[in-house]
């Protein structure tokens, strides 16, 4: 197969094929035959922007990490700090579940697919737990500067859960979660269960 376009395209067209084909079906369903085809370039072409498939899906990962990087940066610069601020990260991941073949978090499938295995995916995973931590950190305003961390933790594992459980359940699986981690956000304790059973 010949290329017909340049080398800049070329790579950007493998990228976005591989991102899409990733996202949609999970990265060891596909393989750089498939990317190849699809993106209808040689698979010489391929290998010369990226070495390998671990290559390959460590660009896609980064496109989402900037991604995410830029969304906190907009709620950064247009929602008023503190819980409101967490709220609105809720209410993005929910608008992301109307995105074409959506399958939930990309990092989150990433680890389920054992793909941090590779060291140098493993560093970007844990580049993006920490940014999420932090903003989430930055902004549960109401709670004592001692506990933040744990309630970022907390509010992270919400945030977690919730985009897995949207997978099935859609937008509306990130509704309790984010009353919940507004509430934690703002320093009050969750409201205490009422139906207790006695064994």
């Amino acid at each position: 197969m010949v290329d017909r376009t340049l080398a800049g395209p070329a790579r950007d067209r493998i990228l976005g094929t591989a991102d899409r084909l990733f996202a949609a079906h999970g990265v060891r369903a596909i393989g750089v035959d498939r990317v190849v085809a699809e993106a209808e370039v040689a698979k010489a072409t391929l290998y010369a922007h990226f070495p390998s498939k671990s290559e390959l899906v460590l660009a896609c990962l980064r496109l989402r990490a900037d991604e995410l990087r830029d969304r906190l940066t907009h709620i950064g610069a247009t929602v008023p700090a503190g819980p409101e601020r967490i709220a609105a990260l809720f209410d993005a991941a929910g608008a992301d579940v109307d995105a074409p073949a959506y399958r939930g978090c990309r990092f989150s499938n990433a680890v389920a697919e054992h793909l941090d295995a590779d060291p140098a995916i493993a560093r970007l995973l844990e580049e993006v737990r920490r940014a999420v931590h932090g903003f989430l950190e930055r902004n549960a305003a109401g709670v004592p500067a001692a506990r933040r961390a744990v309630v970022a933790h907390t509010i992270q594992v919400l945030l977690d859960g919730a985009k897995v459980a949207s997978v099935t359940e859609g937008a509306a699986a990130f509704e309790a979660p984010r009353q919940l981690a507004v509430q934690l956000a703002g320093g009050m304790e969750p409201a205490a269960r009422t139906d207790r059973h006695d064994g």
